[in-house]
């Protein structure tokens, strides 16, 4: 959906090809890295309907409609409104909570709460519900520093730099901090936590959320404005569109300019408030539609994380396309309505009549930098090989380095990995994968359309320096031959290895090219 407006040569050719289609097909986006920067600013962060601030909660109606979204893992579907807003109030008033019945709605939401394991930690930062609980969704400070592409380790360093950017020192008389520590809910975890940032509504203060960037005339808070547009999306560093010479900038930068910098302030919004993914869905989904030739198919990577977790999957299948309306008519498969679309009138903002014409679909993300590059367990310093032990602590860049000495290394692991596989013998390098692998098949038997949804893997990160591919180990092997066989399901299911994510330039003949292909 690139603007051609302009556009000379190969880039016209291809869009005048497009143009003859009657359809499209994006057969790979990563959904988090969908909307644009007036998206998730203007349309989310600085809009206080759908992102209400911590006195508006004090109405009991959006208390009730835009309180934590607390998953019953018993019935498999989210809580009731008004119990949740109900047990969440009683704890503000009350830290240690009425004497709910036994065996009560109330009292089993309070104990998902897991109240007890903040105590100590709260009793240590002097915190109480009452006054440093948020329904106002909290900016993290270290998906701040993220966002903000800050690699000091020291907090409070981190911190002074994020409010001279931010400009609290120009902004506040006399100076007070916006962060703090908050209690929160997080919902992507299903657990309170206690956490360090600055409120949304403090935010708004600093970049001037009621004026467009045109009006504003402060140049603190203008400047404050473009290093938040920064945060979502590859910009000039003034925030307005990026010129050709910023595109050669990000140009091999997939990671960390895109991932993580640009998704870390996504995570904060959408991990306290889950509607947020449906959001997100809705409007990539109309984009979609509305496009000429118009896009019917596309593949979601979403990490396998998320994917396991049944309160985010539920979300996300949670807009059925015509086709596949007609697909749960003929087949035995129950067309069953999500938990959440059942509460999606509590979020208006939601097209609870959406037409989606779009069929979409998964891929359960893995990252390949999460492998084991020892061979006992422990780093063990007497049975095990030094050379080895000394490869587990090595960062990237060492990696890096490694293959570039040692292409033949990487080979080695490989080979051995296959040969394992073929044998039957457990994998030592993927293994951690593998355990992610486990928790997928788990919330497959949640879900009995669940590869409906879930069409395949998909390998993804940085594979500079990790040219290593799980996917040949027997336990990923013997689950796609599952999916395939299975009677409910799906005989395309498949794989999908990232490459060239941040390879600026490659020439076969030149050393280099190990670091990205072994």
């Amino acid at each position: 959906m690139t603007d051609t407006t302009n556009a000379t040569g190969p880039s016209l050719s291809l869009h005048v090809e497009l143009s003859k289609q009657d359809e499209l097909y994006d057969l790979h986006t990563h959904l988090m890295g969908m909307g644009s920067a007036d998206f998730w600013i203007n349309t989310i962060l600085l809009n206080e309907t759908i992102l209400p601030i911590n006195k508006h909660f004090q109405d009991d109606v959006i208390r009730k409609r835009l309180g934590p979204l607390i998953w019953d893992k018993n019935s498999n579907a989210f809580y009731a409104r008004e119990h949740v807003a109900t047990v969440v109030y009683n704890l503000r008033e009350d830290p240690n909570g009425p004497t709910y019945i036994p065996g009560s709605v109330h009292k089993a939401i309070f104990d998902e709460l897991h109240i007890q394991e903040l105590g100590r930690e709260m009793d240590h930062l002097g915190l109480s519900f009452k006054e440093d609980f948020s329904y106002d969704v909290v900016l993290k400070r270290d998906d701040l520093k993220k966002a903000f592409s800050l690699s000091n380790s020291n907090s409070d360093v981190v911190q002074m730099i994020l409010e001279e950017r931010l400009g609290v020192y120009e902004q506040t008389e006399p100076y007070r901090s916006p962060f703090k520590h908050w209690i929160i809910f997080n919902a992507r975890k299903q657990k309170l936590e206690i956490v360090c940032g600055m409120t949304v509504e403090e935010l708004r203060k600093l970049i001037d959320g009621e004026s467009a960037m045109e009006h504003i005339y402060n140049p603190v808070q203008r400047d404050a404005r473009a290093h938040i547009i920064n945060a979502f999306s590859m910009c000039n560093a003034d925030g307005t569109l990026p010129r050709s010479i910023d595109y050669h900038s990000f140009r091999g930068q997939f990671t960390p300019e895109f991932y993580p910098r640009r998704f870390a302030l996504k995570d904060s919004l959408y991990e306290q408030r889950l509607d947020l993914l449906a959001l997100l869905l809705q409007h990539v989904l109309q984009r979609y539609m509305t496009c000429s030739p118009p896009v019917t198919y596309c593949e979601f990577s979403v990490g396998v994380g998320d994917l396991s977790k049944p309160w985010i999957f539920d979300i996300l299948s949670s807009f059925l396309s015509q086709k596949d309306d007609a697909y749960f008519k003929e087949s035995s498969l129950p067309n069953t309505e999500t938990s959440f679309r059942k509460l999606i009138k509590d979020f208006p903002w939601l097209k609870s009549e959406f037409v989606n014409v779009v069929t979409y679909r998964f891929l359960a993300g893995f990252n390949r930098q999460c492998i084991n590059l020892t061979d006992v367990a422990n780093n063990d310093p007497v049975n095990g090989d030094p050379d080895d032990i000394e490869i587990e602590q090595y960062k990237q860049e060492e990696a890096i380095q490694l293959l570039a000495k040692a292409p033949q290394e990487a080979i080695h692991r490989m080979l051995s990995e296959i040969i394992k596989s073929k044998e039957g013998r457990p994998s030592t390098r993927f293994e951690s994968l593998e355990k992610k692998l486990e928790k997928l098949e788990d919330v497959e038997k949640k879900f009995v359309n669940f590869y409906h949804w879930v069409v395949g893997l998909d390998l993804c990160g940085d594979e500079l320096g990790y040219p290593y591919c799980p996917f040949v180990s027997k336990k990923f092997i013997r689950h796609v031959n599952k999916v395939r066989n299975a009677n409910d399901g799906n005989p395309n299911y498949g794989l999908r290895i990232h490459g060239g994510e941040n390879v600026a330039a490659v020439n076969s003949t030149l050393p280099g090219y190990h670091l990205f292909v072994s």
